[in-house]
């Protein structure tokens, strides 16, 4: 259906079954990943890392391999070297390739599952389906996904179930704060912690344990001249330079519960015209060991649409109108995403979790034998106590001396002003060879505005493909002066190479560079950095042998680690301690 849609490793039993007309299926298994979605803005010129943390903002945590999903500007990706990412699942970090150059614009939604090691999760669900008449089928689902809270694998201490117990659905939180007159820190004003050991400093004195918090965090982590790990408090303004931030408090994480039904159907009413529709219902415990505020637990939501697919307007023309509804509470919540990956991009809306929706949608897709196809969409939007209206029209084709041809064109009308969207490709030329003109620009009435043109040339044959561009980009800003209007606030010049090609030897060669340069007025600072690779490979079926040759040039943030042992005990491990060269050697044995 459109709300139980969820793809999940699991482990467990799985039954298929068939009674009359009706058939079915039924799951019961266990799984260690929770789902997480991020979307987010780059960074200028940082291909990454890009962090991956738990919905607490914790980043330690383990990425279930194969399980991450991700887009660029609207476009799903795909991982491998040689392709558009690369993800350390251990440290939860992406990097992306020279295929894509990232910047402070390029619009990032990153799904993925992890372990934190706090639950292990049971799930178990069932579907039935039967046809109606051979016209249409209805099915109902259920699921329900919960966090184990008995059994050796719950990693919590009395202390906190007993916490847990009395806060009901609010955050529950543990200081990792002390009072030791030996302690390293002291509260200044009884605002923060500061560091300083030994007893210099007057004041009270703690000892205190600081967790990893990327949402709440105040500190970061730091070295001293004598390789002592300690912690610094962080201004407000400086936090959202750090990549890992820290917390005396630690944060509870709660063992949480959902269950979620669906009904929905499809129905044939004419040759030409079908209707679906769907009514779901949430209940979201967002803890399991307190009955408290389990009074708002529930959610509703509904879709339904209507579709004529054959409207002949001519002998070269054929329409198809459509009609949808899709409605939810500000209780309700889908298991995984039940939308567009561009849905908040094209709306210009953050995304909030629990908020009332309501949208109204007409859409009209036409056909123009020869020449291509496109789409006019009038949409209303409720996204809590605000409306939106969206007009969006696309169309894709080409013929004869425009042998491509995209447009897009998105408005967004809401209370706080209008949001506007331009798209323009055109490839110029029939043949392999193409002239190639695009143009793009966004704009948030009052806020920003910028406009990307570019032009070039590309080459397209059956086994080669190559393309040369140069375009420029001119960003402006709300101004902070007494000046009314939008002022100029940076300047950009793009630059790309590409050639790509197979021939049928079995030798593939791949050469991509990018170029970037900017002026950021406002910040008064300038940006040069270029992005390469250049790969050459050989590939035959019956050939004994194999070749691959790949050279990048990359410029990324580089984050400096170091280890620090606090202390070193006796164990099962695999190094020993070696006097005359003071360190510890390699020793399986």
């Amino acid at each position: 259906g459109k709300y139980i849609h969820i793809e999940k490793r699991l482990i467990g039993l799985k039954n298929n079954f068939k009674l009359g007309k009706w058939k079915g299926s039924t799951v019961f298994a266990g799984s260690k990943g929770h789902y997480r979605q991020k979307e987010f803005k780059g960074n200028e010129g940082k291909q990454g890392p890009y962090f991956l943390d738990s919905k607490t903002g914790n980043r330690n945590i383990v990425v279930q391999a194969g399980t991450e999903k991700i887009w660029l500007n609207g476009e799903r990706l795909s991982r491998g070297d040689d392709r558009d990412y690369t993800v350390d699942y251990s440290t939860g970090e992406v990097y992306f390739t020279p295929r894509n150059l990232i910047h402070s614009d390029s619009d990032i939604l990153i799904e993925y599952q992890y372990s934190d090691f706090q639950y292990s999760q049971s799930v178990m669900g069932g579907m039935m389906e039967r046809p109606l008449n051979e016209k249409g089928t209805i099915t109902f689902s259920w699921i329900n996904e919960s966090d184990q809270t008995k059994g050796p694998s719950l990693n919590l201490t009395e202390e906190e179930i007993e916490l847990l117990n009395d806060s009901g659905d609010n955050d529950a939180f543990i200081s990792g704060a002390v009072e030791d007159s030996l302690g390293d820190y002291i509260y200044v004003n009884r605002e923060y912690f500061e560091y300083s050991p030994g007893d210099s400093v007057q004041g009270e004195r703690y000892s205190v344990t600081f967790i990893n918090d990327n949402e709440n965090g105040e500190y970061r982590r730091s070295i001293s001249s004598i390789g002592v790990i300690f912690y610094k408090f962080v201004e407000e303004s400086e936090r959202t330079d750090q990549n890992d931030l820290y917390s005396p408090l630690k944060r509870i994480s709660s063992p949480t519960g959902q269950q979620l039904f669906e009904m929905s159907g499809k129905y044939q009413l004419s040759t030409n015209t079908a209707m679906d529709f769907s009514v779901a219902a949430s209940d979201i415990d967002q803890n399991l060991l307190s009955s408290s505020h389990d009074g708002n637990n529930t959610g509703l939501a509904y879709s339904f649409s209507f579709m004529n697919d054959e409207i002949q307007l001519s002998e070269k023309i054929r329409m198809e109108l459509g009609i949808s509804s899709r409605n939810k509470d500000d209780r309700f919540s889908a298991l995984q995403r039940d939308r567009s990956a561009l849905f908040y991009q094209e709306w210009n809306l953050d995304p909030e979790e629990f908020i009332q929706e309501n949208q109204h949608d007409v859409k009209t897709d036409f056909f123009i034998s020869d020449i291509g196809q496109g789409s006019l969409q009038y949409t209303n939007l409720t996204y809590g106590d605000n409306s939106y209206d969206r007009f969006n029209n696309e169309f894709r084709g080409g013929a004869g001396f425009v042998p491509h041809v995209y447009s897009r064109f998105n408005n967004v009308n809401g209370k706080s002003g209008s949001f506007k969207e331009r798209t323009l490709e055109l490839d110029l030329l029939p043949g392999k060879t193409h002239p190639f003109i695009q143009y793009d620009s966004e704009e948030q009435e009052n806020k920003y505005r910028f406009e990307h043109q570019t032009i070039g040339i590309k080459y397209i044959g059956e086994q080669w493909s190559s393309s040369l561009g140069v375009g420029e980009r001119i960003d402006h800003q709300e101004s902070d002066s007494t000046k009314a209007g939008l002022e100029r606030s940076a300047v950009g010049t793009f630059g790309s190479f590409e050639i790509k090609g197979r021939n049928t030897n079995g030798w593939t060669q791949e050469v991509i560079v990018h170029r970037r340069l900017k002026d950021d007025i406002q910040k008064n600072e300038h940006y040069n950095y270029s992005l390469a690779r250049i790969r050459t490979s050989f590939r035959q079926k019956d050939h004994p042998i194999r070749w691959d040759l790949k050279g990048t040039l990359e410029e990324t943030y580089m984050e400096k680690r170091a280890l620090v042992y606090d202390s070193v005990g006796v164990g099962f491990g695999d190094h020993r301690y070696d006097q005359e060269f003071n360190t510890y050697v390699d020793d399986p044995n």
